[in-house]
């Protein structure tokens, strides 16, 4: 424990003191959203009396029982924050508040990729982590179907975000007990995080929490109310629930909720235009100066969805026909401009990965860039170091701001990658301390325009380009059709798919590959067992899926095999049905670890 217990507005905490950093986990900021709090934003604590121990974290958000998303308990209980601080100081540190990612339906504070312990240790500054609701637990928007009695779900839709604002009004007010700077407060996100820092920004009630915001692989930021509501009635409907019968959601019990939600798209529950809380479209809001008071990085990674591609295990088994067809199908009559644009490029998974990035990363990230920048102070980045598997996809950012190269589990390691993440690491705190990127370590980084379009090009040899999204007219042509909202809704679903077991496409040939000495010793075994051969294909795109051009594999550590083995399994699981034995998916995991040398 610390030696010094901290006053905060609700009650004295201590934390553990671990070499020199003290950790606060597990503190809570607003009251647990359970009972007659489900669907409600989130209420205050009650002051408590005696000593808080904040030494372990507080439980995980209900979501899919996954390895991506760790091993705390799940409970709707679950509405707490962390914080590292260095030793004892004697001025006020700034403070970085980080939101994870996890396409709004999974992931928690507790994930180890997020220990915030480099942050104090050597960036000297507070750090700060939080839960929020997840799925349908923060994100089922049931305003338009309350009555004049159920007025109080106007903003149901929105919660997750409300829990975020609680959590950043609670260090508002309770940082400086802690060392930290309440009016030097950057909040930083990737993915679902950065959609809702994406949100934050323009949110009435988030007004005045924090002065800076680095948005790391921002979507599309809110979906409108009708959409949110035709995803929430179909939750009644599968519940059997009418809409004047909404209170009979505070009856259900959380787990039948959350395998219910499994039910319809991945992607139905996001922050909703509501009117309230989101009062309009966030671009236009930030374009009409909502924001202008913040000084903002943002950015994205020049390929992000190659990471889902290779989640996919059917995307690894299409062919140009399948590509094409998938394009046309996903895009329409807007498929028609697009093929005239890309007439001379081949039409292979890498075009592919092309199109999906920028339809869902890279083109909502340079439209809210222009907004932003239109009234305010902001610096805009691509990511382009390129992984040998994954290239410069979704989250591959993640191991060179948090200083995690040759420790990670995507296995980046190299002096040259060293030093690129010094160079990330530093100017993310740079910006934090003073609300300007620059420093010594990389090149002059000038503020962002319409008219010069200037952009740090984060790579193993960093430097400043004009405008290097080279296909950005044509995104904007088509981001201005009609219809374009709805694809960008649809495809939404299929990139957060491929994060989730169960939902990528299956081989349509079940003997697509042949029995052979793989790298793993359970792949016979499992289609034997099962009588299945497609199990088989499976099992064996997942060992391809580790090749590389020079034939020498790509090494993987134990932490993302334990992962990617896990999503192979419950996909086995899926496909088999009634006919995987109970209790046989630790074995066959335990047997995928033993790597044959």
């Amino acid at each position: 424990m610390s030696e010094s217990p901290v006053q905060t507005s609700y009650g004295k905490v201590i934390g553990k003191e671990e070499n020199g950093v003290t950790v606060f986990r597990g503190i809570p900021f607003a009251a647990p959203p359970v009972g007659k709090r489900r669907f409600q934003p989130p209420q205050d604590l009650e002051p408590w009396d005696g000593m808080y121990d904040a030494s372990e974290f507080g439980k995980r958000p209900m979501q899919p029982d996954l390895p991506l998303t760790g091993s705390q308990e799940m409970s709707e209980d679950c509405l707490y924050l962390n914080i590292w601080t260095p030793g004892k100081k004697n001025k006020l540190l700034p403070v970085m508040v980080y939101i994870y990612g996890g396409a709004f339906i999974m992931g928690a504070s507790s994930d180890p990729m997020y220990d915030g312990r480099v942050f104090a240790e050597k960036g000297d500054v507070i750090f700060v982590s939080m839960n929020y609701r997840l799925g349908i637990f923060g994100f089922l928007h049931l305003g338009e179907l309350s009555d004049e009695t159920n007025m109080h779900y106007t903003s149901s839709g929105n919660y997750g975000l409300l829990d975020q604002i609680a959590a950043l009004r609670w260090v508002k007010n309770n940082i400086e007990a802690f060392g930290g700077d309440s009016d030097n407060i950057t909040v930083f996100g990737e993915s679902a995080g950065a959609v809702s820092l994406s949100c934050l920004l323009v949110m009435p009630d988030a007004q005045g929490l924090f002065q800076k915001a680095i948005i790391q692989s921002t979507g599309d930021p809110a979906i409108p109310a009708s959409r949110a509501t035709g995803h929430a009635r179909k939750i009644l409907d599968l519940l059997e629930i009418q809409p004047d019968e909404i209170d009979r959601l505070l009856d259900v019990p959380a787990q039948t909720l959350l395998e219910t939600s499994s039910q319809i798209p991945t992607a139905s529950f996001w922050p909703v235009i509501d009117g309230i809380s989101i009062p309009g479209n966030p671009y236009e809001l930030a374009a009409r100066g909502a924001a202008r008071d913040i000084a903002v990085v943002i950015g994205c990674n020049k390929d992000e969805y190659a990471l889902f591609s290779q989640l996919d295990l059917g995307l690894m088994q299409w062919g140009l026909d399948d590509i094409r067809n998938s394009l046309e199908e996903m895009f329409g009559a807007l498929w028609h401009e697009m093929a005239d644009y890309y007439w001379d490029a081949p039409l292979d998974m890498d075009l592919y990965v092309k199109i999906m990035t920028y339809a869902s990363f890279i083109y909502p990230t340079l439209k809210y860039t222009d907004a932003l920048s239109s009234q305010g102070r902001v610096w805009s980045y691509l990511f382009s170091y390129e992984h040998p598997l994954f290239k410069a996809g979704h989250g591959m950012d993640l191991p060179f701001v948090w200083q995690l190269i040759g420790n990670n589990t995507f296995q980046i390691e190299g002096r040259a990658e060293e030093r690129l993440s010094q160079m990330m690491f530093k100017t993310w705190l740079s910006f934090a301390r003073q609300g300007d990127p620059n420093n010594f370590s990389l090149p002059r980084w000038p503020q962002f325009s319409v008219a010069q379009r200037k952009v740090m090009v984060f790579d193993l040899k960093s430097s400043v380009k004009s405008d290097p999204h080279t296909e950005r007219n044509l995104w904007e042509s088509l981001g201005a059709k009609e219809g374009f909202k709805d694809i960008q809704l649809a495809m939404a679903n299929d990139v957060f798919a491929a994060q989730i077991p169960g939902s990528a496409q299956t081989a349509e040939t079940p003997n697509l590959f042949p029995k052979k000495d793989g790298y793993y010793s359970v792949y016979d075994k499992v289609g034997d067992l099962l009588g299945n051969s497609e199990t088989e294909a499976v099992l064996y795109s997942l060992e391809d899926a580790f090749k590389t051009p020079d034939g020498k594999g790509i090494k993987i550590n134990k932490i993302m095999m334990n992962m990617l083995s896990k999503m192979t399994m419950a996909k086995v699981a899926e496909m088999a049905g009634d006919k995987f034995p109970e209790g046989i998916l630790a074995n066959m995991n335990n047997e995928l670890m033993k790597i044959k040398k």
